[in-house]
Parts: C-alpha cells; structure tokens; sequence
C-alpha cells in the first residue's frame, strides 16, 4: 500500500536465503527468483516496473536469526523491500 500511494519511490526488492542448504550458486539464484516474483506481484497491481529493482543475494547478507533450526531458517528466507528515495532525488 505504501509503495502505491507514493508513485515517485524508487524500490530495491532484495531477495536472500538461509546458509544451511544449497549451494552458493543455487541461493544467489533462488534468491533473485524470489525477488523477481515480488517485483511480478508488485506490477501486477499497478506498480511501474521502473520503479523496482529486484537483487538475489543468496546467503551472502547478514542473517535475520542463527540458523540452529528450521523456524530460524526459514526467518532468513526472505525478501525485503527497501525505500530508495524518491526518483526526483
């Protein structure tokens, strides 16, 4: 709703994943693949594919939570979406 009512914000949609499985190779790209289908989301309600960047980072950004189980995994199995600022900026 926020990204809706403010055309002008420019958004990074970063994708990560947890360390304890897969490989390098294959988090960096599940990760963008989850980013990617937030972006789709996002335009698929109206919002300017301009506006958005989608980033996969895999496992290589600091945790959301210490990996000692699967709620804790899966906490870092995410996509956060960050306010660049406005376009005009």
């Amino acid at each position: 709703a926020m990204i809706a009512r403010h055309p002008d914000v420019q958004v990074l949609l970063a994708g990560h994943t947890d360390r304890s499985t897969g490989s390098p190779a294959w988090n960096m790209e599940l990760s963008a693949r989850r980013a990617a289908a937030v972006e789709d989301f996002l335009g698929a309600r109206g919002v300017g594919a301009a506006r958005l960047t989608a980033v996969g980072y895999g496992s290589t950004r600091p945790r959301v939570a210490a990996e000692a189980d699967e709620d804790a995994r899966r906490a870092n199995r995410r996509v956060e979406i960050v306010n660049l600022g406005s376009a005009g900026r």
